[in-house]
């Protein structure tokens, strides 16, 4: 946890800029299964980070014993995350978030452009309670409509995607995938058809008794079933 000499198992370099609005994700290589470790980054202008910590998920056939994670849903921004301090008291493996980890009208206003959802997603960083549980757990996240706007389906109709909502698409996964802790080989693509895509369902295996399935119910849905409201 001090970076004592001698304890550091991997470190490396990364570059960054403007195109991802100077967010880094990079992949730790060679660490055992089912241990605590301890990050940081550094800038070439002397910045350096606080201290993240994780834990590396049991091997398929591990038994871990107790696993032990909370999940959490629909995080309209306020005064307070409560929950999340209260997570940050508990002893966690993990963490999952189902959706909804931001909302389209935190600024007052229906976030469309690009630099109004990245301007989103720094204000939630702005809560101290939020900061901690994301520097203390590893996390698996998912959406639910309001990362893109209300009632958000992939089919969507003719008259959004002519009303610039294809736009609003394309900027919400682009400021997801640069705030959110998604695995580095998940990234924003567009289809043939032009439709931009962020393939975040995936399964991932956690010991011997747990399969945990990060579901999509909304880039692939066809429509909206009980109305806008």
């Amino acid at each position: 946890e001090d970076f004592a000499a001698g304890s550091i198992v991997a470190e490396g370099s990364a570059a960054t800029s403007a195109q991802r609005d100077f967010t880094v994700k990079v992949r730790a290589e060679g660490l055992n299964p089912f241990t605590y470790y301890w990050y940081r980054f550094r800038t070439v202008s002397g910045y350096q980070s606080v201290t993240g910590r994780t834990l590396t998920a049991p091997r398929d056939g591990d038994d871990p014993g107790n696993i032990r994670f909370a999940f959490v849903s629909c995080s309209h921004y306020g005064p307070h995350f409560n929950v999340y301090s209260a997570l940050a008291q508990d002893d966690l493996h993990f963490c999952a978030h189902l959706g909804d980890t931001v909302y389209e009208h935190t600024l007052g206003y229906r976030a469309k452009s690009l630099t109004d959802w990245r301007s989103v997603h720094k204000l939630y960083l702005t809560n101290p309670d939020l900061r901690e549980v994301r520097r203390l757990l590893p996390w698996i996240y998912t959406w639910d409509d309001h990362e893109v706007y209300n009632n958000f389906n992939g089919g969507a109709s003719e008259e959004e995607v002519n009303a610039g909502d294809r736009d609003c698409q394309a900027a919400a996964y682009q400021a997801f995938w640069e705030y959110m802790p998604l695995d580095v080989d998940i990234e924003p693509t567009t289809t043939e058809e032009g439709i931009p895509l962020l393939a975040i369902h995936r399964r991932i295996k956690y010991g011997r008794h747990l399969d945990l399935f990060a579901l999509d119910g909304r880039q692939y849905k066809d429509g909206v079933i009980c109305g806008r409201d």
